[in-house]
């Protein structure tokens, strides 16, 4: 089951599961279950986001903010909210705080633009999750508000 969530510095609207942890942001929120995450965050652009932008800016600065860091895609997409640009992509969690242990990570990462207002939404899960119906559902309901 999706519940609705109004981002509001992001000016958009997505549906999340019902019950996941909620942790908000000055700039959006982020919605996790074990190892599963969705990020949605107002992200200052100048432009609309391209295949080029996101290759030589965007994968570069990931890869320098990330663990273990290996680019899978970069493609532009059409979803129901407009279009994107999607970026795929491994890391490795952040070390547990007990056991030290990491998770390896598989990240789709969506960046909207519209009329100067920039989201990026970001998906994550274990890598080997069969999480395709759930992300589609998440990607597919984006709407700016």
């Amino acid at each position: 089951m999706y519940v609705v969530y109004r981002a509001g510095a992001a000016h958009a609207l997505l549906q999340v599961p019902e019950g996941w942890a909620r942790r908000r942001t000055a700039s959006g929120a982020t919605f996790s279950s074990n190892l599963n995450s969705i990020a949605i965050v107002a992200a200052p652009m100048k432009s609309a986001p391209t295949v080029a932008t996101a290759r030589n800016t965007t994968a570069t600065s990931l890869s320098h903010a990330s663990l273990a860091f290996r680019l899978q895609s970069i493609r532009a997409v059409k979803l129901a909210g407009g279009p994107a640009i999607e970026i795929v992509y491994l890391i490795n969690s952040q070390p547990n705080s007990v056991t030290g242990r990491q998770y390896r990570l598989v990240v789709e990462r969506f960046e909207f633009y519209r009329a100067g207002h920039g989201v990026v939404l970001s998906l994550s899960s274990a890598v080997g999750s069969d999480n395709v119906d759930p992300w589609r559902i998440v990607s597919e309901s984006f709407r700016w508000a």
